[in-house]
């Protein structure tokens, strides 16, 4: 009979291997299930806040062409409560400053032709995800 020295330690060292990749894969699952996580309750606050400006709309249906914005508002989460003006630029401005505040990179543009209101959120995704621009759209007839 021969005797064989050191299998066990080679068993070992495969175990450990196999069980170091398993580890890193769980490591790299969570990190996409976090940064996916991440996008979904963005996408969720970029839902409300769409609808929160529909709800203002349809309370203020008089002056629908007044909520009218485009994308490349400059507005960031430092500036001051809106005050002043009508109440459709008072929502207007309060709504984009909450977007600001709420959303990396948060924008916000209302398109409004006859009876129909298009409004858009657009925010910038997470940097494990790419990083690119996501937008959320609704259509409202107050």
């Amino acid at each position: 009979m021969t005797r064989q020295s050191g299998v066990s330690l080679i068993e070992v060292l495969i175990s450990l291997l196999v069980l170091g990749i398993g580890i890193l894969g769980m490591v790299a699952l969570q990190t996409r299930s976090l940064a996916l996580d991440r996008e979904a309750y963005l996408r969720s606050q970029a839902a409300s806040l769409a609808y929160d400006l529909g709800d203002r709309m349809r309370a203020n249906e008089g002056q629908l062409g007044a909520y009218a914005t485009a994308l490349g508002n400059d507005v960031n989460c430092d500036d001051d409560e809106p005050s002043g003006g009508s109440l459709a630029s008072r929502d207007l401005a309060d709504w984009l400053i909450d977007i600001a505040c709420t959303l990396p990179e948060g924008d916000g543009s209302v398109a409004v032709t006859g009876d129909e209101v298009v409004i858009t959120v657009a925010w910038s995704s997470a940097p494990g995800l790419g990083g690119d621009q996501q937008r959320f759209e609704t259509w409202v007839q107050p």
